[in-house]
């Protein structure tokens, strides 16, 4: 369509149409999308439209045009603000939908979520089902000696392991240091990585150091600073590595044991639950010296088996196995996530029970119909948004960075989703571009043109009739519909009912899918260090706070507007489409 336009204006002789027809810049980016309405005569009018720019006084200072005020400004920074509340609406949006259970057409429903509650997944069956807890699943739980102050040096040194792990003790730990290794392993300073020694250079002072960027094969490689404590906490640390198998190791995560201070005693509490008990060995005797152990008739160290208090309870507890009754028949289960009795099914079980509760299993396709709707509304609320801003006289509507917005928008909703089954549209179930409002006048991209050009030149005729705007309405060129998401509810209840797996792979299931597309480039939009909104603000303060500066600029460039445009010097003028 572009060529063809462009060679029929070129065809008809050499000027200002030419020109412009030699830049279309605003039909290749497709921002709105344009047709013509018919091939040969709408090139025709187009050029007739175009013609009239030709008899136009070109002698207007191009400050007089130019609003660089705060307040305009102001304005419009006012309007990315917005501009970045729709955007991130719609990315939460499509976050949300991104996760599988939003698709989920069954539901769950514990008539007692205090004694179990119930996560369906996509094939579980419909039906009730009475169930009673006799008692939930419990880990093995041991407790030390009591101490006077569990944050006093304990003048312990040695080691001793917990289900083969090794934990090192010196003489100055406290009860709360040895908790703490147990919880965090290598993990000194607790932040879920491993962190290397920070004194680079080995000279005993925290030291800062500044690499300069470099260019490398065609590749800018940035300058970094690097502050040698990196944790801000006035010392160097050493490697978190003991074993120096650049792994991070130990934790309640691998050694399969959480650590606590209660009752001024350390306690200890299997994570995994049923018949697992904590296995303990105690090298140096320091289980023996904190009272996790204790010597038997022969003299031997032996773990104990009671942690009595003075009213008789123990607070060392045996492992227990989840033990329930479903319609009936009993069950006994390591875990209290209960799998595999109701398929497809998870019982979550958090208490005894003194009767049956009951746990209701149905299918309601409202659920995820309403999780689509939701997203397809966050999706027009933006793009409504956008369209707004572009067809209006508003501070938006000739910003190129936000049609390039618009156009990725629609893009992302519209184009082929691949995957490794084949590759699928959202039409295919039954969302599809709404076609009930067409623009078939002052078609946006042309008008963004012209208004451009008004920018440079004087003697414009005002709107009117006979005014070249008027015109616009009979160049022959449409907008494609406002390309906004329009439900078909049957269509879309017929894919969740028999295909629901299709449904949620094209739209959230797979890395090119409809939502993962807009998640990221609502991501990459909103960076707050580099994202387009960021970019464009921070522009827009410069304005605002250099006011001086930028007038200034614009004195010197005026000269350059006076002067005629002809031939190609006109190129340049139009080949910036604001």
């Amino acid at each position: 369509m572009i060529n063809t336009v462009s060679s029929y204006l070129n065809y008809q002789g050499h000027g200002m149409s030419d020109v412009v027809a030699g830049s279309f810049w605003f039909m290749k980016r497709d921002v709105p999308g344009v047709v013509l309405i018919d091939s040969a005569s709408s090139a025709v009018k187009a050029k007739d439209t175009l013609k009239e720019l030709e008899k136009i006084p070109n002698n207007s200072p191009i400050l007089d045009k130019i609003n660089f005020g705060s307040r305009f400004l102001n304005l419009k920074d006012s309007s990315f603000d917005d501009l970045s509340k729709n955007l991130s609406y719609l990315g939460a949006s499509s976050q949300s939908l991104s996760n599988k259970e939003s698709f989920n057409i069954h539901k769950g429903v514990s008539s007692n979520s205090d004694i179990a509650d119930i996560r369906i997944g996509f094939g579980s069956p419909d039906g009730i089902y009475q169930m009673k807890v006799h008692q939930p699943a419990a880990g093995h739980r041991i407790a030390s000696d009591e101490f006077s102050d569990p944050h006093k040096s304990l003048s312990l040194s040695g080691s001793f392991t917990i289900n083969g792990y090794t934990i090192s003790v010196t003489a100055s730990d406290s009860l709360n240091d040895i908790k703490d290794k147990i919880n965090w392993g290598e993990d000194i300073n607790k932040n879920g990585k491993l962190d290397l020694a920070e004194d680079l250079n080995k000279n005993g002072a925290i030291d800062s150091f500044f690499v300069k960027g470099v260019k490398s094969g065609g590749v800018y490689m940035g300058s970094v600073s690097i502050f040698e404590d990196i944790n801000s906490n006035g010392k160097l640390d050493s490697s978190e590595d003991i074993n120096n198998n650049e792994k991070l190791d130990g934790g309640s995560s691998q050694i399969n044991v959480t650590a606590s201070i209660e009752r001024n005693r350390l306690m200890l509490t299997a994570t995994l639950q049923g018949d697992k008990k904590i296995s303990m060995t105690d090298t140096n005797g320091i289980l023996l010296s904190l009272g996790f152990f204790q010597l038997d008739g022969r003299g031997v160290s032996v773990q104990k088996e009671q942690q009595l208090l003075s009213s008789g309870e123990n607070l060392n507890k045996e492992p227990q196995k989840a033990v329930i009754s479903i319609n009936g028949t009993k069950y006994e289960r390591n875990t209290n996530a209960v799998s595999d009795i109701i398929p497809d099914t998870t019982i979550n079980i958090k208490k005894e029970s003194d009767s049956d509760i009951t746990v209701t299993i149905s299918s309601d396709i409202n659920v995820p119909l309403n999780n689509i709707k939701g997203f397809v509304d966050s999706f027009n609320r933006t793009l409504k948004f956008i369209n707004d801003q572009i067809a209006s006289d508003r501070m938006l509507n000739k910003d190129e960075a936000v049609q390039n917005i618009r156009k990725d928008m629609v893009d992302n909703a519209y184009n082929e989703i691949q995957s490794d089954d084949g590759n699928n549209r959202i039409s295919e179930i039954g969302i599809e571009k709404d076609k009930s409002e067409r623009r078939n006048s002052n078609q946006l991209s042309l008008t963004n043109l012209l208004l451009n050009l008004k920018e440079q030149l004087t003697g414009l005729p005002s709107k009117g009739e006979n005014s070249i705007f008027a015109s616009l309405d009979e160049v022959g060129i449409t907008s494609i519909e406002n390309d906004t998401l329009k439900i078909n509810e049957d269509r879309l209840t017929e894919s969740l009912k028999n295909n629901i797996d299709g449904t949620y792979k094209i739209l959230s299931g797979v890395s090119d899918s409809v939502t993962a597309r807009l998640t990221r480039q609502m991501d990459s939009a909103l960076n707050p260090k580099t994202g387009t909104i960021k970019f464009r603000k921070d522009v827009i303060n410069y304005y605002i706070q250099n006011q001086n500066v930028v007038r200034d600029f614009l004195k010197d460039k005026q000269t350059i507007t006076q002067t005629k445009i002809e031939g190609k010097s006109k190129t340049t003028v139009l080949s910036k489409v604001a």
